[in-house]
């Protein structure tokens, strides 16, 4: 059975090909980075919204009065860039296991990422992870990963 791990936050996802044993190999498969979710929230906007006027009714006898309101949005750029992030790592890993690259999923990420790419993943491929960790281990390296699945039970001890 062929197990894909994946680690990831925000930002950036490691997809990595699992191989257990007394000395666990993880071999990349693939990494995912969504750059845009690193800017500031106004490098992330294009425009400000529009203006719009509103006639709201007189004040007095021959003078109107407007109403004036922006269509500016009031999303997150941030959570749409995560959300969409996630949205496309949950798109590989059914894609993988559609063509029988991946059998089980193991998933490394934040908490509240975690969530969000849990939201994304289908039902087959959600039935394929048999485990999860919600830590941010993105910038650690693999043997601190690896060391890590171990102390949380998710890989076997070393012996």
């Amino acid at each position: 059975m062929s197990t894909y791990l994946v680690v990831a936050d925000s930002s950036k996802a490691r997809i990595m090909h699992l191989t257990p044993g007394l000395f666990p190999a993880l071999e990349p498969v693939e990494t995912l980075e969504c750059p845009s979710a690193r800017l500031a929230k106004h490098e992330m906007q294009s425009d400000r919204g529009a203006t719009v006027f509103a006639r709201a009714g007189h004040a007095g006898p021959g003078s109107p009065q407007s109403a004036r309101s922006s269509t500016g949005s009031d999303h997150d750029p941030h959570v749409v860039e995560m959300d969409r992030f996630a949205k496309s790592i949950a798109g590989k890993l059914d894609l993988a296991r559609q063509q029988g690259h991946a059998h089980r999923f193991l998933l490394v990420a934040g908490p509240h990422f975690l969530g969000v790419l849990r939201k994304h993943l289908s039902d087959p491929t959600r039935h394929l992870v048999t485990g999860e960790l919600d830590r941010d281990l993105i910038h650690s390296p693999d043997t601190q990963i690896v060391e890590t699945l171990r102390r949380e039970g998710l890989l076997a001890p070393a012996a």
